[in-house]
């Protein structure tokens, strides 16, 4: 583009050099505000643009640096850099600073960019500057439990003596509703904070602490986590039956048309990243599954999770490899708010992220869920504990290899959210 306005730049000089008398010069005094007028939008026009990628990788840029609590300042610098350098790809080159206060990363990038059509009017260049700032709590209130929906109600619903306890990290509803995090008919919520961005009902005896409204938007966290290969399809309609507690076990890989446990099967998952396609992971009355280093993925048509009454389940996530920290992964294409059901009595480990971003969440047990996990990371479009269920989330984050993911490849469990 920037070739095509120096020829005609260069049209209108030989233009003017061959007309002669005083049409050509009433038309080139004419020509010459219109000019600077057409310009004027076209260089910041390109400005704004220019504006927009700066804006965006001085982002993704804060946001790492924040994140990234367990790394020294000058390695978060560094990534914060690399960071913004990944996702700014344009002219000029420019580099950004990243600064450190108490509780917060500030990220400014400072542009100079040359204009075409200006130059006419003396202006060489236009000057461009953004500013980030991301923070991120560095006490151990960390969100374990987040409700992406973000104007949802109940995005956060308790009901029927269902109880949340999350002793040492936050739960968190993104949700504007003023009926955003719903707690009822004696449920109860513990946790080291409630926080809530819209309002909350059920009354004070139902939380612990009492909620905070008014909290900022918690940027998906686990946005940045590529979803594995899904192609092909290396079993069809897989079904496990085994009535007489023969022990099975299968290897990972793409298994078109879902999994399906009947019941008093006992499963065991090598481990690997399963790919649940076109078909739902079920698990059927008094069956039993078990698997270390394991990680699902759901995508496709009906690709949702159902532990049925009486399952036993325990399920630890891989510690190395492209989907380490993932439990379970589901498409960021699949329906809004289709349902994971976990309706076991006996889900004993749930240890890594159940990253559901579009999915409803559903626990009705009449048990513990999860309670023998080192820890459990929650992101889900919305979650609903009912029926007695005791969701537990534990955050001992040292007590086992798998990392917590957050943004920024940190491993302290970290959410950070921007502020600016």
């Amino acid at each position: 583009m920037v070739r095509q306005y120096s020829r005609f730049l260069h049209l209108l000089r030989r233009f003017g050099r061959d007309l002669q008398g005083t049409t050509a010069m009433i038309f080139g005094l004419s020509l010459v505000p219109l000019t600077i007028g057409v310009g004027v939008v076209v260089d910041y026009t390109g400005s704004s643009n220019l504006k927009l990628q700066l804006q965006h990788a001085a982002d993704t840029a804060a946001l790492a640096a924040a994140g990234a609590v367990d790394k020294t300042e000058a390695q978060r610098r560094t990534l914060g850099e690399t960071i913004f350098a990944v996702n700014y790809k344009s002219s000029p080159a420019v580099s950004p600073n990243v600064s450190f206060g108490a509780d917060r990363v500030t990220v400014t990038v400072n542009a100079s960019r040359p204009t075409t059509f200006m130059q006419l009017a003396g202006i060489a260049s236009i000057d461009v500057a953004v500013t980030s700032v991301a923070a991120h709590s560095l006490t151990p209130n960390e969100a374990c439990v987040l409700a992406l929906d973000p104007s949802g109600n109940k995005s956060i619903w308790l009901d029927s003596n269902a109880e949340i306890t999350a002793p040492n990290c936050n739960v968190h509803a993104n949700s504007s509703h003023n009926n955003a995090l719903h707690a009822a008919s004696n449920s109860q919520l513990t946790s080291q904070e409630n926080c809530v961005v819209g309002g909350y009902s059920g009354g004070g005896s139902h939380y612990s602490p009492d909620p905070t409204t008014g909290c900022p938007v918690i940027p998906d966290p686990l946005a940045g986590v590529v979803a594995p290969d899904t192609s092909g399809c290396d079993q069809n309609d897989f079904e496990v039956d085994e009535e007489d507690d023969d022990p099975v076990s299968v290897d990972a890989g793409v298994y078109c048309g879902g999994i399906t446990v009947k019941g008093d099967s006992v499963l065991t998952f090598n481990p690997g990243t399963y790919v649940i396609k076109d078909g739902e992971m079920y698990i059927d009355s008094n069956s039993r599954i078990s698997g270390t280093g394991v990680s699902f993925y759901f995508t496709g048509t009906d690709a949702t999770i159902f532990f049925d009454s009486n399952t036993q389940i325990d399920l630890v996530a891989p510690s190395i490899g492209d989907q380490a920290g993932i439990l379970f992964f589901e498409d960021r294409n699949a329906p809004l708010l289709q349902e994971h059901r976990f309706f076991s009595n006996s889900v004993s480990r749930l240890e890594g992220a159940i990253y559901l971003s579009r999915g409803l969440l559903w626990i009705d047990s009449n048990s513990q869920i999860g309670a023998s996990s080192a820890f459990t990371t929650i992101v889900a479009r919305r979650l609903r504990v009912d029926s007695n269920a005791q969701l537990v989330v534990n955050a001992d984050y040292g007590a086992t290899s798998v990392p917590v993911l957050g943004v920024g490849g940190s491993s302290a469990g970290s959410m950070p959210y921007l502020i600016h």
